[in-house]
């Protein structure tokens, strides 16, 4: 028995049962209340035991081109969403534009520019879409720009954020009630020491300008190890190391660090809800699997194959080998909720593998089944029955696509 399975054991025996609210979940789960927080622990035994959900494979609408016009052309698409009468927004980054595309593919409209003036972009990092209006959010100017759309493209309005408490505003979208959540955090070592840290994940949010940030948790966040180089540190990821994920639906902010098979749920005013878990085996990190996950990493690396760069590439795999490793693999990697507010969690792959494997879990937190996406898709929006990411075939040209998905 693991310690994941001896946990969730205790859990269920510790505490009365509350019953089985998901008439769509497979057998197989507890649901027990500890001061007044919801705990679903789904046993994950058998993954054949869940629901089928089926992701086609084959997209059912594909933007994107090697050759054609420019509109048709994508690069750098760093987000896009899918609007209400089927149009789809695209921030394509490499022109500085947000594109808009016909429910069949066909460009309609582009809207900015590169630079900084109103409706103008620099490097947008997501939109989001709430009632009537998109929002744009674009680190690199003002400290923190959001542009309001309408949704035909017109500029409503570009405004800067600021807020008490945080100096370099970042947030990752925009929540139902028209606040922003980010993610604070301080290292376990200062930020000019060198070794291992550990930092802090503190998921706020926080209106547009002026008020003081709401804290939603404090949990356990990323890792990483800083080395002294000449005259700067330099920072690397460490080998399986853990990285705290955070999302949102209407009512709830998910985040989970991969530590334990776990996600915790709190409503926008920071109240512990709602704890998934999901118990399984999980693999050992071995001295064999830490040197694959250093190779992995070098032959993504720009100097990687270039003999003049020998004692570079020995320097950055010394810096990978130094920081002490987990005992096993972590839990879980990115969330995303749809639609239906269904919690997304995928699964860890490590670097080598094209894993894509998404466990999925009702509003309740009862794990409906797993979904296998396609293997290259980076997912941006999952829909009521679709999904739309973006893919970059072998020599980089990028296609927006979208894909069909179903439960059985």
């Amino acid at each position: 028995m693991t310690m994941g399975r001896t946990a969730a054991w205790f859990c269920a025996t510790a505490f009365l049962a509350a019953g089985c609210e998901s008439a769509d979940a497979p057998p197989g789960f507890e649901v027990v209340d500890s001061a007044g927080v919801r705990i679903v622990i789904n046993d994950r035994s058998d993954p054949g035991a869940g629901g089928r959900i089926v992701v086609e494979q084959e997209p059912t609408l594909s933007i994107g081109t090697l050759d054609g016009s420019e509109e048709e052309q994508l690069f750098r698409v760093t987000d896009a969403t899918r609007l209400p009468d089927g149009r789809i927004a695209v921030l394509n980054v490499g022109s500085g534009e947000v594109r808009f595309y016909g429910a069949d593919g066909r460009h309609l409209r582009s809207v900015g520019a590169p630079g900084d003036g109103p409706g103008e972009f620099r490097n947008p990092f997501w939109i989001a879409r709430r009632a009537d209006t998109l929002v744009i959010f674009d680190p690199f100017q003002d400290n923190g720009r959001a542009t309001t759309l309408d949704l035909n493209g017109d500029l409503i309005a570009t405004y800067r954020l600021s807020t008490e408490a945080h100096r370099f505003p970042n947030p990752s979208t925009l929540l139902a009630d028209g606040t922003f959540l980010d993610a604070m955090g301080e290292g376990s070592i200062g930020d000019t020491e060198t070794g291992h840290v550990r930092f802090t994940h503190i998921p706020v949010r926080y209106p547009r300008t002026g008020s003081p940030i709401d804290t939603i948790a404090v949990v356990p966040g990323s890792e990483l190890y800083r080395a002294a180089e000449a005259t700067f540190v330099v920072q690397t990821p460490v080998p399986f190391g853990r990285e705290a994920f955070t999302t949102a639906g209407p009512d709830l902010i998910y985040t989970g660090n991969g530590e334990e098979a776990a996600v915790e749920a709190f409503d926008l005013s920071g109240s512990h809800q709602l704890s998934i878990r999901f118990p399984e085996e999980r693999d050992a990190v071995t001295p064999e699997l830490v040197a694959r996950w250093i190779d992995a990493q070098l032959a993504d690396a720009p100097f990687a194959g270039r003999p003049d760069e020998a004692e570079r590439v020995q320097q950055a795999r010394e810096r990978y080998a130094a920081p002490p490793v987990p005992a096993t693999m972590p839990a879980h990697g990115e969330l995303l909720v749809d639609e239906d507010r269904r919690l997304w969690v995928r699964r860890y792959a490590p670097p080598w593998e094209p894993g894509n494997e998404w466990m999925v879990f009702g509003a309740d937190g009862v794990w409906l089944g797993d979904a296998a996406m396609p293997p290259e898709l980076r997912v941006f929006e999952i829909g009521r029955d679709w999904v739309l990411g973006v893919v970059q075939d072998e020599i980089s040209v990028e296609y927006l696509r979208m894909h069909r998905w179903s439960i059985h």
